[in-house]
Formats: C-alpha cells, structure tokens, sequence
C-alpha cells in the first residue's frame, strides 16, 4: 500500500470505531458514597431555615462540663467541652435537621434565609439526685426574618441516665439527651416556619 493508501485505511478505521461507539449504550455514573448505594443528598426546605447559636448565662456560656448536686453548682472536674457548649449545642441542631434529610445553614455565614431558629440554653447539666441523669432543657424560637417577628416559641426538655458522674458518662448521658431532643425540635420547627 502506498502513503496515501495508508492514510485512507486509518481514516476508516477511526471512523467505523467512532460509529461503533455511538451506537453503544450510554455509560453508567458512578458515585463515591456508601459501598453499592449512591450518594445521600440533602433536601433543601421550600423556606430557608438558618439556625443561631444558642444564648446561655454562665456558667453555660463556656467549656465547663456542670453537675447539680446537693443544691448547688459545680464543674465536674477533669472534664470539660472542646469548644464553647453553645456552639456544640448549634452543631447539633443543624445536624438534627440534616439527619432528617434537610439541609439548613448558620447565621452568620452570609446566607439569607426565611426563618431563623433562636435558642436559649436553660440548662445543660448532670443531675445527681436519686441517681446520675443529664438534663438538657431550650427555648426555641421561629423568627421571621424579614420582619423580626417572633412566628412561635417552644420550651425543651430532656433527661438521660447517666452510669456516673465521670466527665466520659456524663458527656455520653448528654449526647443521649440531645438525641432524644433533636427529632421533637426539628419536627415543631418544620411544623411552623411555612
């Protein structure tokens, strides 16, 4: 075969290549999520919720685990929070919408929203008295945005049995509360920020 002849040939064959491909059926998309599902996604209400970081009163406004016991306040000692507990708490509020499928943003962050959820933190603190329990009690508030209006306003309350009053019991009784709490709190905000 001569130069041009060659040329000819290969131009053939990537086109009948090129012709076979199109006729072969659509590739499959993959994720990268949980082994042999897809990819969970968030819903995005129809009205945008943005949650505040919760209001406290020391000694709730700071690292310091609590316990009630005998009438008074103390720290537990050797435990403390990573972070200032009202922020823990607002991480665990936008989680419990997004457990639900729902997403939801920060105040703060430059997001515009529809509603806001205000909280107060009550109380956060091991209980001793006929035995070892968390109590996590907030006030919740729907605030409409645009006009600042308080659209419905809730109290929370919670308990969880500790084992002890060791910080890693009483962090796990308070983990347990909030779980108890998070589902009843989404749910009352969903009910009324339409």
């Amino acid at each position: 075969m001569t130069r041009p002849d060659l040329r000819c040939a290969a131009f053939l064959a990537i086109a009948l290549t090129a012709a076979g491909c199109a006729s072969a059926p659509p590739a499959q998309n993959f994720g990268l999520g949980e082994p042999g599902g897809s990819a969970a996604r968030l819903r995005v209400p129809v009205r945008q919720i943005l949650i505040a970081e919760p209001g406290a009163m020391q000694p709730l406004d700071g690292d310091a685990m609590i316990v009630f016991a005998a009438g008074r306040y103390e720290m537990i000692a050797g435990g403390r929070w990573s972070e200032r507990l009202t922020r823990l708490v607002q991480d665990r509020i936008v989680r419990g919408f997004e457990d639900r499928g729902l997403a939801v943003g920060r105040t703060g962050t430059g997001l515009n929203g529809d509603f806001v959820v205000g909280a107060d933190l009550k109380r956060f603190e091991l209980v001793v008295e006929d035995g070892v329990s968390a109590r996590v009690e907030l006030t919740l508030r729907v605030i409409d945005a645009v006009s600042g209006r308080i659209v419905a306003a809730r109290a929370f309350r919670a308990d969880a049995p500790a084992s002890s009053a060791a910080p890693a019991e009483a962090a796990a009784a308070f983990d347990h509360a909030l779980d108890a709490l998070l589902p009843q709190l989404t749910g009352w905000v969903l009910s009324v920020a339409r």
